[in-house]
């Protein structure tokens, strides 16, 4: 069980490295796009979403 949390956690923590260096290197404009994109995707699915809740 030790073996593997410590894997889960190895993975993690590499995941991580990954994700702040491929978000370093990206633009901050690269950055604002997505930002706006998935607002804007959030913006037409949460009525969506409450529609078929309700």
């Amino acid at each position: 069980m030790a073996f593997l949390k410590n894997k889960t956690r190895n993975n993690l923590y590499e995941y991580e490295n990954s994700v702040q260096k491929s978000s370093s290197t990206l633009s901050k404009g690269t950055g604002i796009g997505w930002g706006a994109g998935l607002f804007f995707v959030g913006l037409l699915v949460v009525p969506i979403v409450i529609g078929m809740v309700h």
